[in-house]
Protein backbone atom coordinates (compact mmCIF):
# COMPACT_ATOMS: atom_id res chain seq x y z
CA UNK A 1 0.00 0.00 0.00
CA UNK A 2 1.59 3.20 -1.17
CA UNK A 3 2.34 6.00 2.08
CA UNK A 4 -0.92 8.44 2.41
CA UNK A 5 0.38 12.17 2.86
CA UNK A 6 -2.13 14.67 4.07
CA UNK A 7 -2.08 18.35 1.99
CA UNK A 8 -3.85 21.19 4.15
CA UNK A 9 -4.44 24.09 2.21
CA UNK A 10 -4.68 21.98 -1.32
CA UNK A 11 -7.59 24.63 -2.78
CA UNK A 12 -4.28 26.96 -2.46
CA UNK A 13 -1.96 27.53 -6.35
CA UNK A 14 0.91 25.33 -4.88
CA UNK A 15 -1.86 22.78 -3.70
CA UNK A 16 -3.60 22.26 -7.10
CA UNK A 17 -0.46 21.96 -8.99
CA UNK A 18 0.53 19.23 -5.88
CA UNK A 19 -2.62 17.75 -6.80
CA UNK A 20 -2.05 17.08 -10.63
CA UNK A 21 1.81 16.26 -10.15
CA UNK A 22 1.74 14.22 -6.74
CA UNK A 23 4.60 13.02 -5.54
CA UNK A 24 5.95 9.71 -6.87
CA UNK A 25 4.45 6.64 -5.07
CA UNK A 26 2.76 8.86 -2.53
CA UNK A 27 -1.20 8.82 -2.19
CA UNK A 28 -2.82 12.40 -1.32
CA UNK A 29 -5.49 13.17 0.43
CA UNK A 30 -6.78 16.75 1.33
CA UNK A 31 -8.41 18.64 4.21
CA UNK A 32 -9.71 22.43 4.07
CA UNK A 33 -12.25 24.28 3.14
CA UNK A 34 -12.47 23.85 -0.55
CA UNK A 35 -12.45 20.32 -1.91
CA UNK A 36 -10.54 20.39 -5.06
CA UNK A 37 -12.31 17.86 -6.66
CA UNK A 38 -15.03 20.35 -7.91
CA UNK A 39 -12.59 21.89 -10.01
CA UNK A 40 -11.91 18.07 -11.40
CA UNK A 41 -8.69 18.06 -9.73
CA UNK A 42 -7.75 13.74 -8.74
CA UNK A 43 -7.98 13.27 -5.23
CA UNK A 44 -8.99 10.04 -3.13
CA UNK A 45 -10.78 11.98 -0.68
CA UNK A 46 -11.27 14.95 0.61
CA UNK A 47 -12.04 15.94 4.54
CA UNK A 48 -14.26 19.30 5.31
CA UNK A 49 -12.52 20.96 7.78
CA UNK A 50 -12.10 24.38 9.26
CA UNK A 51 -8.39 24.86 9.81
CA UNK A 52 -8.69 28.00 12.07
CA UNK A 53 -10.46 25.91 14.88
CA UNK A 54 -7.93 24.31 16.80
CA UNK A 55 -10.10 21.72 18.40
CA UNK A 56 -11.58 20.30 14.94
CA UNK A 57 -7.96 20.61 14.00
CA UNK A 58 -6.42 18.41 16.49
CA UNK A 59 -9.63 16.10 16.38
CA UNK A 60 -8.55 15.60 12.77
CA UNK A 61 -5.10 15.00 13.37
CA UNK A 62 -5.48 12.49 15.81
CA UNK A 63 -7.74 10.04 13.52
CA UNK A 64 -5.78 10.45 10.34
CA UNK A 65 -3.80 7.55 9.32
CA UNK A 66 -1.67 9.67 6.91
CA UNK A 67 2.26 9.41 7.61
CA UNK A 68 3.12 12.88 6.04
CA UNK A 69 0.80 15.94 6.18
CA UNK A 70 2.33 18.93 4.18
CA UNK A 71 0.42 22.60 5.48
CA UNK A 72 0.18 24.92 2.02
CA UNK A 73 -2.60 26.70 3.99
CA UNK A 74 -0.41 30.37 3.94
CA UNK A 75 -2.85 33.07 2.66
CA UNK A 76 -2.58 36.06 0.11
CA UNK A 77 -2.91 39.34 2.06
CA UNK A 78 -4.27 41.08 -0.74
CA UNK A 79 -4.90 40.65 -4.34
CA UNK A 80 -1.98 40.17 -7.09
CA UNK A 81 -1.43 41.54 -9.71
CA UNK A 82 -1.14 45.27 -11.18
CA UNK A 83 -0.70 48.48 -9.11
CA UNK A 84 0.72 49.63 -6.53
CA UNK A 85 0.56 48.25 -3.44
CA UNK A 86 0.43 50.86 0.10
CA UNK A 87 3.07 51.38 2.35
CA UNK A 88 3.28 50.73 5.24
CA UNK A 89 2.17 47.16 4.71
CA UNK A 90 -1.48 46.74 5.48
CA UNK A 91 -1.81 45.91 9.27
CA UNK A 92 -3.02 42.15 9.60
CA UNK A 93 -5.65 41.83 12.50
CA UNK A 94 -4.44 40.61 15.70
CA UNK A 95 -7.19 37.89 15.08
CA UNK A 96 -9.09 36.59 12.54
CA UNK A 97 -8.49 33.75 9.63
CA UNK A 98 -5.77 34.85 8.27
CA UNK A 99 -3.13 35.28 11.09
CA UNK A 100 -4.56 32.27 12.77
CA UNK A 101 -3.64 30.13 9.55
CA UNK A 102 -0.21 32.19 9.16
CA UNK A 103 0.76 32.01 13.47
CA UNK A 104 -1.26 29.73 14.92
CA UNK A 105 -2.04 26.53 12.52
CA UNK A 106 1.55 25.78 12.01
CA UNK A 107 1.81 25.57 15.67
CA UNK A 108 -0.47 23.09 15.91
CA UNK A 109 0.40 21.20 13.26
CA UNK A 110 3.88 20.48 15.09
CA UNK A 111 2.72 19.92 18.27
CA UNK A 112 0.65 16.59 16.43
CA UNK A 113 2.93 15.60 14.11
CA UNK A 114 5.54 15.53 16.95
CA UNK A 115 3.26 13.97 19.57
CA UNK A 116 2.19 11.52 16.80
CA UNK A 117 5.49 10.72 15.39
CA UNK A 118 3.94 12.65 11.50
CA UNK A 119 6.47 13.85 9.57
CA UNK A 120 5.22 17.82 8.52
CA UNK A 121 6.48 20.31 5.57
CA UNK A 122 5.45 23.72 6.68
CA UNK A 123 5.21 26.05 3.39
CA UNK A 124 6.40 29.84 4.50
CA UNK A 125 8.05 32.37 2.42
CA UNK A 126 10.85 35.24 2.40
CA UNK A 127 8.19 37.68 3.45
CA UNK A 128 9.52 36.37 6.71
CA UNK A 129 12.49 38.48 6.23
CA UNK A 130 12.35 42.32 6.60
CA UNK A 131 13.80 42.68 3.12
CA UNK A 132 17.21 44.75 4.78
CA UNK A 133 19.91 42.64 3.34
CA UNK A 134 18.36 39.76 1.45
CA UNK A 135 18.98 37.55 -0.48
CA UNK A 136 18.34 35.13 2.69
CA UNK A 137 20.07 31.85 3.50
CA UNK A 138 18.20 28.67 4.87
CA UNK A 139 20.19 29.28 7.88
CA UNK A 140 18.54 32.87 8.67
CA UNK A 141 15.64 33.27 10.80
CA UNK A 142 12.81 34.98 10.49
CA UNK A 143 13.28 38.85 11.42
CA UNK A 144 11.92 40.57 14.55
CA UNK A 145 9.20 42.96 14.54
CA UNK A 146 9.74 46.17 13.07
CA UNK A 147 8.19 49.00 10.43
CA UNK A 148 9.59 47.04 7.95
CA UNK A 149 8.23 44.33 8.24
CA UNK A 150 4.42 43.35 7.04
CA UNK A 151 2.03 41.97 10.40
CA UNK A 152 1.57 39.09 7.53
CA UNK A 153 5.30 38.42 7.99
CA UNK A 154 5.22 38.60 11.38
CA UNK A 155 2.34 36.60 11.58
CA UNK A 156 4.38 33.47 9.29
CA UNK A 157 7.58 34.71 11.30
CA UNK A 158 5.43 33.17 14.18
CA UNK A 159 4.22 30.19 12.51
CA UNK A 160 7.40 29.34 11.39
CA UNK A 161 9.56 29.17 14.88
CA UNK A 162 6.91 27.15 16.45
CA UNK A 163 7.71 24.44 13.67
CA UNK A 164 11.45 25.06 14.20
CA UNK A 165 11.06 24.97 17.51
CA UNK A 166 9.53 21.30 17.45
CA UNK A 167 11.53 18.52 18.25
CA UNK A 168 8.92 16.46 15.73
CA UNK A 169 10.30 15.46 12.42
CA UNK A 170 9.57 18.44 10.33
CA UNK A 171 10.77 20.82 7.65
CA UNK A 172 9.74 23.68 6.14
CA UNK A 173 10.23 25.50 2.97
CA UNK A 174 10.38 29.06 2.16
CA UNK A 175 9.56 30.48 -1.42
CA UNK A 176 9.44 33.80 -3.22
CA UNK A 177 6.27 35.00 -5.30
CA UNK A 178 5.48 31.60 -7.09
CA UNK A 179 3.69 31.34 -10.24
CA UNK A 180 3.17 29.00 -13.10
CA UNK A 181 0.14 26.81 -10.98
CA UNK A 182 -2.23 27.63 -13.31
CA UNK A 183 -5.12 27.38 -10.55
CA UNK A 184 -8.78 26.38 -11.58
CA UNK A 185 -10.45 29.87 -10.43
CA UNK A 186 -8.05 32.38 -9.64
CA UNK A 187 -4.64 33.63 -11.64
CA UNK A 188 -1.68 33.83 -10.00
CA UNK A 189 0.14 37.49 -10.09
CA UNK A 190 2.31 36.58 -12.97
CA UNK A 191 -1.44 35.53 -14.70
CA UNK A 192 -2.76 38.74 -13.71
CA UNK A 193 0.20 41.09 -15.24
CA UNK A 194 0.29 38.94 -18.06
CA UNK A 195 -3.40 39.88 -18.64
CA UNK A 196 -3.39 43.42 -18.16
CA UNK A 197 -0.42 43.42 -20.54
CA UNK A 198 -1.42 41.96 -22.89
CA UNK A 199 -4.45 44.31 -23.28
CA UNK A 200 -2.46 47.25 -23.59
CA UNK A 201 -3.61 48.72 -20.30
CA UNK A 202 -1.30 51.12 -18.62
CA UNK A 203 0.62 49.80 -15.85
CA UNK A 204 2.31 51.84 -13.08
CA UNK A 205 6.08 51.16 -12.42
CA UNK A 206 6.15 48.82 -9.59
CA UNK A 207 8.01 49.53 -5.99
CA UNK A 208 11.66 48.68 -5.74
CA UNK A 209 12.60 45.14 -4.90
CA UNK A 210 14.45 42.25 -5.28
CA UNK A 211 12.98 38.63 -5.93
CA UNK A 212 13.38 35.28 -6.88
CA UNK A 213 10.83 34.31 -7.79
CA UNK A 214 9.78 30.56 -7.82
CA UNK A 215 8.57 28.49 -10.26
CA UNK A 216 5.43 26.41 -8.83
CA UNK A 217 6.72 23.12 -10.96
CA UNK A 218 10.05 23.39 -8.90
CA UNK A 219 7.75 23.88 -5.66
CA UNK A 220 6.07 20.67 -6.33
CA UNK A 221 8.78 18.24 -7.36
CA UNK A 222 10.85 19.58 -4.39
CA UNK A 223 7.82 18.54 -2.33
CA UNK A 224 8.36 14.94 -3.07
CA UNK A 225 11.99 14.88 -2.80
CA UNK A 226 11.75 16.32 0.91
CA UNK A 227 9.06 13.29 1.58
CA UNK A 228 11.62 11.04 0.46
CA UNK A 229 14.48 12.19 2.34
CA UNK A 230 12.35 13.38 5.65
CA UNK A 231 15.24 15.38 7.06
CA UNK A 232 14.60 18.07 9.45
CA UNK A 233 15.38 20.81 8.09
CA UNK A 234 14.99 24.46 6.03
CA UNK A 235 14.56 24.14 2.37
CA UNK A 236 14.74 27.13 -0.58
CA UNK A 237 13.34 26.79 -3.64
CA UNK A 238 13.58 29.51 -5.73
CA UNK A 239 15.29 31.28 -9.10
CA UNK A 240 19.15 31.29 -8.23
CA UNK A 241 19.14 34.42 -10.40
CA UNK A 242 18.35 38.13 -8.65
CA UNK A 243 16.20 40.38 -10.18
CA UNK A 244 14.37 43.34 -9.58
CA UNK A 245 10.53 43.50 -9.68
CA UNK A 246 10.31 45.84 -12.41
CA UNK A 247 13.51 43.66 -14.43
CA UNK A 248 11.50 40.24 -13.69
CA UNK A 249 8.00 42.09 -15.33
CA UNK A 250 10.27 43.50 -17.97
CA UNK A 251 11.02 39.96 -18.94
CA UNK A 252 7.75 38.48 -19.17
CA UNK A 253 7.06 41.61 -21.76
CA UNK A 254 10.04 40.47 -23.69
CA UNK A 255 9.06 37.07 -23.83
CA UNK A 256 5.56 37.38 -24.49
CA UNK A 257 6.10 40.35 -26.94
CA UNK A 258 4.13 42.52 -25.96
CA UNK A 259 4.64 46.49 -24.38
CA UNK A 260 4.33 48.02 -21.15
CA UNK A 261 2.85 50.69 -20.97
CA UNK A 262 4.76 52.60 -18.50
CA UNK A 263 2.61 55.47 -16.67
CA UNK A 264 3.95 56.42 -13.07
CA UNK A 265 6.60 55.34 -10.80
CA UNK A 266 4.68 53.73 -7.30
CA UNK A 267 6.85 55.35 -4.52
CA UNK A 268 7.31 53.28 -2.08
CA UNK A 269 10.36 54.29 -0.20
CA UNK A 270 13.77 52.73 -0.55
CA UNK A 271 12.75 49.40 -1.67
CA UNK A 272 12.98 45.73 -0.18
CA UNK A 273 15.90 43.60 -1.12
CA UNK A 274 13.98 40.00 -0.47
CA UNK A 275 14.81 36.93 -2.27
CA UNK A 276 16.40 33.69 -1.17
CA UNK A 277 19.62 31.55 -1.44
CA UNK A 278 19.11 28.03 -2.61
CA UNK A 279 21.47 25.22 -1.44
CA UNK A 280 19.93 23.00 0.68
CA UNK A 281 17.40 21.18 -1.94
CA UNK A 282 20.23 20.50 -4.16
CA UNK A 283 21.25 17.49 -2.00
CA UNK A 284 18.30 16.47 -2.79
CA UNK A 285 19.10 16.43 -6.66
CA UNK A 286 16.21 19.48 -7.30
CA UNK A 287 17.65 22.11 -9.17
CA UNK A 288 15.28 25.03 -8.99
CA UNK A 289 15.06 27.07 -12.81
CA UNK A 290 16.52 30.63 -13.57
CA UNK A 291 13.39 33.14 -13.82
CA UNK A 292 14.30 33.26 -17.48
CA UNK A 293 13.66 29.83 -18.07
CA UNK A 294 10.23 30.12 -16.02
CA UNK A 295 9.32 32.75 -17.96
CA UNK A 296 9.59 31.08 -21.57
CA UNK A 297 7.62 27.97 -19.68
CA UNK A 298 5.03 30.24 -18.31
CA UNK A 299 4.70 32.14 -21.93
CA UNK A 300 5.14 28.90 -23.71
CA UNK A 301 2.62 27.33 -21.29
CA UNK A 302 -0.59 29.81 -22.21
CA UNK A 303 0.70 33.50 -23.26
CA UNK A 304 -1.53 36.16 -22.19
CA UNK A 305 -4.55 35.81 -21.23
CA UNK A 306 -7.67 37.90 -21.37
CA UNK A 307 -8.98 39.95 -18.35
CA UNK A 308 -11.59 38.25 -16.53
CA UNK A 309 -12.74 40.82 -14.47
CA UNK A 310 -11.01 44.03 -12.71
CA UNK A 311 -7.51 44.53 -12.55
CA UNK A 312 -5.90 43.54 -9.38
CA UNK A 313 -3.50 45.59 -7.50
CA UNK A 314 -0.08 43.94 -6.68
CA UNK A 315 0.48 43.37 -3.08
CA UNK A 316 3.25 42.02 -0.98
CA UNK A 317 1.39 38.28 -1.42
CA UNK A 318 4.18 35.93 -2.30
CA UNK A 319 2.06 32.41 -1.33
Amino acid sequence: MPPLAMVLGASSAAGTHLLREPPPGWVLEAAGRTDPRTWGLPLRRFHPLDLTDEPAVRGFLSRTSAEAWINLAVPCLAPTGPGPRKTPPVPLPEEGPARVLRAELPGWLAEEAERQDRYLIQLSTDEVFDGEAGPYGEEDRPSPPSERLSAGGEALGIGEARVYASRGRRAIVRVCRPYGARHPSRPDWVSAWSEALGHGAPLAIPPPEQITPTWVPDLTRSLGAILERQARRIYHVASPEVVSLEGFLGQLCREAGIVWRREGVADLGRGRRGGLKVREIHKLDVRPIGFREGLRRFVGDRGPQPLSGGTPSLASSRS
